[in-house]
């Protein structure tokens, strides 16, 4: 099993209030963006907890706070 070291990317601000999957963000909000469980999401990865080193050159969407899947 892999063990990420670093399960939260740099702390992010949001500069404008927005709206997001439902949720209001106002402005100046932090967000702590969860990169562990992103690459462990199985909505975003076929076999999500196994070890495959090219699973990450794929197309991705960009999305608020620097987050991807």
């Amino acid at each position: 099993m892999v063990v990420g070291y670093v399960p939260f990317l740099i702390p992010r601000k949001a500069i404008h209030g927005t709206s997001f999957m439902g949720y209001d963000i106002p402005k100046g909000t932090q967000a702590l963006v969860n990169a562990w469980a992103i690459g462990r999401d199985p909505k975003c990865w076929d076999d999500p907890l196994s070890f495959k080193p090219g699973k990450t050159v794929l197309t991705f969407t960009l999305y608020p706070f620097g987050t991807w899947c």
